[in-house]
C-alpha cells in the first residue's frame, strides 16, 4: 500500500475510472509522484515497522521515524532521520501508522495533525482505529485533500453509516493486515516448531527476536 500510495495509484485510478480514458497527458496531472525519493513517514518503532523499513530502503526512499525509542546510532543503523510526528505530517507523501493502541496513545493523532498534511499525501492506518481521532480524520477527508488507506477503524467493525464506506479518497480494507484463511495455518506450525525446539533445548522464536533487537524495543 505505501509503494501504491507513492505512485499515487489511488488518485490516478479515481481519473482513469471517471474519465475511462487514459489521455495523451495523463500522467501529467500528476507530477509529483513515484517511488523514487519520495518522503515516507513512519509513526512508531515497532517489529513490523522495522521490517517495513528493510524492505523499502531498497527502492531508496527517504524515510523519516517518529519514535521515543529512536536514537541516532539506531536511525544510522536503519538509514532513516528521526523525526516529530509534526515534521512526518508536515513533509511525507505517504504517512504510515504502526503504534501500539494503549491508553496513551488513544487519539494520539487528532485534527491539527491531519490538517499538516500536505495535498495529495496519503496516511495508512493498519495499527489500531482508537490511535486516530476517527472523527477528525473523517473531517479532512472530506475535503477532498488527502487520501487514506483504513484497515482499521474504532469501533473495531466500522458502523454503516460511516463515511468511511463512501468517501472515494478512502481504500477501507477488514482489517486485512493480519493472518487469516490459510496463513493461519502458518501460526500452528509456528507453535508446533516453537515447541520441538524448546523440547530439544534450542531457542524458539520468541527468544531469538529478542536477541535480534535487543537494545532496539
Amino acid at each position: 500500500m505505501i509503494i501504491l500510495a507513492a505512485k499515487g495509484i489511488f488518485a490516478s485510478r479515481r481519473r482513469y475510472l471517471e474519465n475511462r480514458a487514459k489521455e495523451e497527458t495523463f500522467w501529467g496531472n500528476f507530477p509529483d509522484v513515484g517511488l523514487y525519493g519520495a518522503r515516507i513517514g513512519i509513526i512508531g518503532l515497532s517489529r513490523i515497522s522495522r521490517r517495513v523499513i528493510d524492505r523499502l530502503n531498497a527502492f531508496h526512499v527517504d524515510i523519516k521515524v517518529s519514535s521515543h525509542h529512536l536514537n541516532e546510532a539506531q536511525a544510522r543503523e536503519l538509514g532513516v532521520t528521526a523525526a516529530s510526528i509534526e515534521n512526518i505530517m508536515r513533509t511525507c507523501d505517504v504517512i504510515s501508522l504502526h503504534t501500539a493502541s494503549t491508553p496513551q496513545t488513544y487519539h494520539m493523532l487528532g485534527a491539527e495533525d491531519f490538517a499538516k498534511m500536505k495535498d495529495g499525501a496519503t496516511f495508512i492506518n493498519t495499527a489500531r482505529g482508537a490511535i486516530c481521532d476517527q472523527d477528525a480524520l473523517i473531517a479532512e477527508l472530506q475535503r477532498d485533500r488527502i487520501n487514506a488507506i483504513i484497515d482499521v477503524t474504532d469501533p473495531e467493525v466500522n458502523v454503516p453509516d460511516s463515511p468511511l464506506w463512501n468517501l472515494p479518497n478512502v481504500v477501507l480494507t477488514p482489517h486485512a493486515a493480519g493472518s487469516m484463511g490459510k496463513e493461519l495455518h502458518r501460526l500452528g506450525d509456528g507453535a508446533v516448531d516453537d515447541l520441538a525446539h524448546y523440547i530439544a533445548g534450542s531457542k524458539v522464536s520468541g527468544e531469538i527476536l529478542v536477541d535480534q533487537y535487543a537494545g532496539r524495543a
